[in-house]
């Protein structure tokens, strides 16, 4: 039996990105996969568990799914959260992504987690863009300057939306620009919050914003609002205005109504997300959301960790010419 293959952050990066003139894998289309299987029974996941001690500034959470559907897997992210640490250039997820065979239990892989998340995260972004957005003129906006806004902003570099980028430090908007430049990404870094929202068609929030950093009136009709940064109670991006009124879509309903700011924190009635899940394996958009905004939910959930983690293992095995 082979050893497990360890992928530090810059393993995955870099077998994300290609690697020995291998192609990039095809994130979107690992997510697309299992989140099909999800609603077709054939892969789940538990709801993220969370260790959030009273005076420290930082969160455990682990989160286990499996896929049945061959290659039958089991993965578990265990990673300590830490919100504080994209202010000190460090990615706010710190742990391990762990991949194991579900027919004889043994364990495949062991990739850095926050690398795993930026890469899934901002590819999911990407993927509910592509199925959810109904206008391609306008500008897509991210709103934040960490280390997942660079992610999202070079996974949505691949829509066909000119970029642009607001952080609550301009310093830091220019800064994921100017990083991006280097890679042949054009972003526009800008300053005005209000006026850059309310003239996108897609609109990105990757904060760790404890009260809506948006206002519902800023929100045209027909945009986009993917809302990323919240997934725990304790981060709000989204007025209630938003919420209750747009048409609504989660990478899964029952995690987004646990765990996001947005929709714990809502008096009765609650609405319920479709899943976009569903709305892939259908193939269009209902028809009550064409006259909408749309809000596409994030949390983030344990199946993205399993897709990413399974694509890394076999072009880590591929790259080293390890038999399965």
């Amino acid at each position: 039996m082979s050893e497990p293959v360890h992928l530090s952050r810059t393993d995955v990066l870099r077998l994300s990105a290609g690697a020995s003139g291998r192609a990039p894998i095809d994130v979107e289309a690992a997510l697309r996969r299992v989140l099909v299987e999800a609603e077709l029974g054939e892969a789940g996941q538990l709801t993220r568990t969370e260790l959030a001690p009273e005076g420290l500034p930082s969160v455990l959470g682990i989160m286990p799914g499996y896929r049945s559907a061959a290659p039958a897997a089991f993965a578990a992210k265990i990673v300590c959260v830490v919100p504080g640490n994209p202010a000190k250039g460090l990615p706010a997820h710190q742990g391990l992504v762990l991949l194991f065979d579900a027919e004889s239990g043994a364990l495949l892989a062991l990739a850095d987690a926050g690398a795993v998340t930026e890469i899934r995260t901002a590819a999911l972004t990407a993927l509910a863009t592509r199925t959810l957005a109904r206008r391609t003129e306008g500008r897509s906006l991210v709103v934040g300057g960490g280390h997942q806004a660079v992610a999202h902003l070079r996974a949505l570099a691949r829509l066909p939306h000119p970029l642009a980028v607001w952080a609550r430090r301009p310093e830091q908007a220019l800064e994921a620009a100017a990083a991006l430049a280097l890679e042949g990404v054009r972003v526009d870094a800008v300053t005005d919050l209000e006026g850059a929202v309310r003239e996108a068609d897609v609109v990105t929030t990757v904060t760790g914003a404890p009260e809506p950093i948006l206002r519902d009136e800023w929100l045209a009709p027909g945009t986009l609002l993917n809302a990323i940064g919240s997934s725990t109670p304790r981060v709000c991006e989204v007025p209630e205005a938003t919420i209750r009124s747009a048409f609504l879509v989660a990478d899964d309903p029952d995690a987004a109504l646990a765990l996001s700011g947005e929709l714990s924190r809502l008096a009765p009635p609650v609405p319920r997300p479709r899943s976009l899940g569903s709305l892939l394996r259908s193939g269009s958009l209902p028809v009550e959301c064409e006259s909408r905004r749309i809000v596409f939910k994030s949390v983030g959930v344990p199946l993205q960790d399993l897709a990413l983690a399974s694509a890394l293992h076999e072009a880590a095995r591929q790259e080293t010419g390890i038999s399965p």
